[in-house]
């Protein structure tokens, strides 16, 4: 996959990789019209092959159906687009890093992590249905975690 960091893509600007998974890549990237920054969530839009088109498919009704969710621990969508060769997802960017780098530090300093209070608390009510469940395809540890450390 070429690297997009410190090019464009459509307004968004891509700062740097910060995360990966099993069908795309996420950005950290700015918004200069609206001096903000944004996660910018990308895969490759050239179809090779039906897998890559099934991919590419998958990616779009990904970013339409979260575009129609509204709940405070739902990322909003901000945009998508093609730019380039990618289909992107822009979304709001949050700081506090991942579930995953809380585990790993967790691990690392031998502490017990206890985030199931936390996780039942801040669930979203009615996205287990099956029309929002096809949305989100990749592992519980992608979740993004605010500055205060709360996901």
């Amino acid at each position: 996959m070429i690297e997009v960091v410190g090019q464009s893509l459509g307004q968004y600007k891509v700062m740097e990789l910060i995360g990966t998974g099993g069908m795309a890549r996420v950005y950290k990237g700015y918004q200069s019209s609206l001096a903000r920054f944004v996660a910018i969530k990308a895969i490759s839009s050239h179809v090779d092959n039906e897998r890559d088109n099934t991919f590419l498919q998958r990616f779009t009704t990904e970013a339409r159906v979260i575009a129609r969710l509204t709940h405070p621990n739902i990322v909003p969508v901000h945009d998508y687009g093609e730019d380039k060769g990618w289909a992107f997802i822009v979304m709001e960017y949050i700081a506090g890093g991942t579930l995953r780098d809380r585990i790993v530090r967790a691990d690392q300093q031998r502490q017990r992590l206890d985030l199931a209070p936390t996780l039942e608390r801040r669930g979203a009510p009615g996205c287990e249905t099956r029309q929002h469940a096809a949305a989100h395809r990749g592992p519980p540890v992608a979740l993004g975690l605010r500055h205060r450390g709360d996901p």
